[in-house]
């Protein structure tokens, strides 16, 4: 009795106390029950302790939301950025480089987030109704759209490649160089259309302001950096003109002049986009697209659609040089340069007479000739 009474007082002081004792020699540990259920081994956290990501990849969401919806829904949408996204491939930039690289990243990631969610769930889904069909059908479906997967990266890898290649290419290519001609009312733009030209000729105007004909002597690079300098052309209503050649891509900047002149024959060289042989067929797709862009532009500056179709005709790899009539019947020059028109015309004559004025100093007699009769050293330059 005595034993009995003890442990009615220790039941009543019990649950007189808001916090009881841990630990009870007599009756063993004494928790509450939402800490017993917390520390029991073997349970599991609760869904609310997880995200949407670590659910699926766990597969603990139904087999039915795992497939159509973080496998068929998820995929669709990627499917789509990705086609879509291959249209700066034409541009070669280190920018999309970078933007290539970590989308397909990212599409990897999300590939492998997606398959293996879907295959946990469909184990569990076996487990909990002991029911084969519909997992193993999905299982079946997901190793068939992994195949299609490898078939698309296998088309895409040839594009990084070539991508790569460019990227490196440009940066060995020798640089453009911007040069203001005396009268600060010209200048000129000589080598390479690359990333980071138009930026440069910002700040050249912002130096000089004044400037109002560009020169564009350029056998082309990156077509999104020769738009880009079109349209900084267009915005600043700047003259056009080249001497020397204006090749493949830089026939899209010199289109952008509000006037453009030409000096001599055969200065501007067309030909269709592309980057390298043996394209696929979605970046060859890409190309024409690109191309179509460029297109209207010209269309609207009144270039007939027989003369782009013969651009579009010819291979990267070789130049279509237009006779004048033609660039004048198809509005792609609107006059003929001559010395007098342009200061970088006389400078050029200028250096071509101080060319043969040193030549002429090897030839023994010549500095004697000069001396006694000037008049007719200056003839024969």
């Amino acid at each position: 009795m005595k034993e009995k009474r003890s442990y009615l007082q220790y039941a009543a002081n019990l649950s007189d106390k808001t916090d009881p004792p841990k630990f009870s020699p007599a009756y063993g540990e004494l928790r509450p029950e939402k800490s017993l259920q917390k520390n029991k081994p073997g349970v599991s956290p609760t869904h609310a302790s997880k995200n949407y990501f670590t659910l699926h990849w766990e597969g603990e969401y139904s087999l039915t939301k795992s497939y159509w919806i973080n496998y068929v829904v998820v995929g669709i949408l990627f499917y789509f950025l990705l086609s879509i996204y291959p249209e700066e491939l034409i541009t070669s930039t280190i920018h999309d480089l970078y933007i290539y690289i970590t989308l397909y990243c990212i599409a990897f990631t999300v590939i492998t987030w997606q398959i293996l969610g879907v295959w946990r769930s469909a184990n569990n889904h076996i487990q909990k109704t002991k029911r084969k069909f519909w997992a193993n059908t999905v299982k079946a479906l997901v190793i068939f759209g992994l195949i299609s997967s490898s078939c698309m990266v296998q088309e895409l890898l040839p594009g990084l490649h070539k991508f790569i290649c460019i990227f490196a290419q440009d940066a060995d290519t020798t640089t453009y160089s911007i040069r203001v001609m005396d009268n600060k009312k010209e200048v000129e733009i000589t080598g390479v259309i690359k990333t980071g030209l138009t930026k440069a000729l910002h700040e050249t105007f912002n130096k000089y302001p004044s400037i109002k004909v560009i020169h564009l002597n350029s056998y082309g690079g990156r077509v999104l950096e020769a738009r880009l300098l079109r349209e900084f052309i267009e915005e600043k209503g700047l003259i056009t003109s080249t001497n020397k050649g204006c090749l493949s891509a830089c026939t899209i900047a010199y289109m952008g002049g509000t006037a453009r002149f030409i000096y001599g024959e055969k200065k501007l060289g067309f030909h269709r986009y592309g980057m390298a042989n043996n394209l696929t067929g979605s970046i060859k797709k890409t190309i024409f697209e690109s191309f179509k862009e460029d297109k209207v532009f010209f269309l609207k500056k009144g270039a007939s659609n027989k003369f782009m179709s013969k651009i579009y005709n010819t291979s990267p790899s070789d130049l279509w040089f237009p006779e004048n009539d033609v660039l004048f019947n198809n509005h792609i020059i609107t006059d003929i340069a001559e010395n007098r028109d342009f200061s970088l015309y006389q400078e050029t004559a200028s250096d071509f007479h101080d060319d043969i004025e040193k030549a002429l100093r090897d030839i023994l007699v010549y500095p004697v000739i000069k001396e006694y009769n000037p008049k007719i050293s200056h003839k024969n330059i």
